[in-house]
C-alpha cells in the first residue's frame, strides 16, 4: 500500500474579516468545506476572532478570546517569543502554587494519621 505524502499547510488559505464573509463562502463550497475535519479546517480558514468547530455535527463558529491558548485564533502565525515568555512565566507561577497547595495537602494528611 502506498501513502499519499502531503505538506503542512502553514497559513491559511483564505481569511476572513467578519463572519458573514464565512457565511458567504461556505453557502458556495458547503459540500467541500463539510468533508474535512475542524482540524483542518481552522488551519485552512482564519476567520478573524473566531474559530471552526462541529458540535453534534454541526460546523459553527466558536468566539476566541484572549485567554485561548488555541492557535488558530491568532492570525495564521506563529505566537511571538516575548508572548510565549509571557506565557511560560504564568505557568510557571500557576505550578509553584498547584506545588505549594499539593504540599500542604500531604502535610495535613501526614500529620492527621498521627493525631
Amino acid at each position: 500500500m502506498d501513502l499519499k505524502v502531503i505538506e503542512k499547510i502553514k497559513e491559511p488559505l483564505k481569511s476572513f474579516e467578519t463572519v458573514d464573509d464565512f457565511n458567504k463562502y461556505y453557502m458556495k463550497h458547503k459540500s467541500m468545506i463539510d468533508e474535512c475535519t475542524t482540524h483542518k479546517l481552522n488551519k485552512m480558514y482564519y476567520i478573524k476572532d473566531h474559530r471552526l468547530t462541529r458540535i453534534q455535527g454541526e460546523l459553527q463558529l466558536k468566539k476566541c478570546t484572549n485567554d485561548d491558548v488555541n492557535e488558530s485564533c491568532v492570525d495564521g502565525s506563529q505566537y511571538a517569543q516575548s508572548e510565549l515568555i509571557k506565557r511560560i512565566e504564568k505557568l510557571e507561577t500557576e505550578l509553584i502554587e498547584h506545588k505549594r497547595v499539593i504540599s500542604g495537602l500531604v502535610n495535613y494528611i501526614n500529620n492527621s494519621g498521627t493525631a
